[in-house]
């Protein structure tokens, strides 16, 4: 049997007095790989760094999630507005910050980053714009 990916993903927009508009997107793909997904959970600071995608070298899709730390009591306005201040950044190039990927907290990102010519594995570099947050990040190999 083919290693696939299945996707079910569906976004719902709203207004308050609308009708919600679901935008829905599905589909399948069979893989190359056989090779079993990377899955960690890292911390991302405000400083660049490379993004490790583990053993995966050819992406076959890569789903990061910002998990920031639940508080365990309530969080004050103040509170509120530092955690959605962690928004972490995802680039190609760490000299060309402006042309990348935005996941808020609480978000998470599905993309099938490329391999340019000559490199042996997909190079991205991450950090958060804010403070510290955590990344689950999960690399399926092609």
């Amino acid at each position: 049997m083919t290693a696939r990916i299945t996707v079910v993903d569906s976004v719902y927009w709203s207004t308050e007095d609308g009708q919600p508009v679901q935008i829905s997107s599905r589909f399948s793909r069979p893989l190359e790989s056989e090779e079993q997904p990377y899955i960690r959970r890292i911390t991302v600071g405000e400083e660049w760094q490379p993004l490790d995608l583990g053993w995966v070298g050819k992406v076959g899709l890569l789903v990061l999630a910002n998990e920031p730390t639940p508080r365990r009591v309530q969080p004050t306005a103040e509170e509120r507005d530092e955690d959605d201040a962690r928004v972490v950044l995802v680039v190609w190039d760490r000299n060309l910050p402006y042309a990348g990927i935005c996941i808020p907290p609480r978000e998470d990102c599905r993309l099938r980053p490329i391999m340019l010519a000559g490199q042996e594995k997909v190079s991205l570099w991450i950090r958060c714009l804010n403070g510290i947050t955590k990344v689950t990040v999960n690399a399926i190999p092609a």
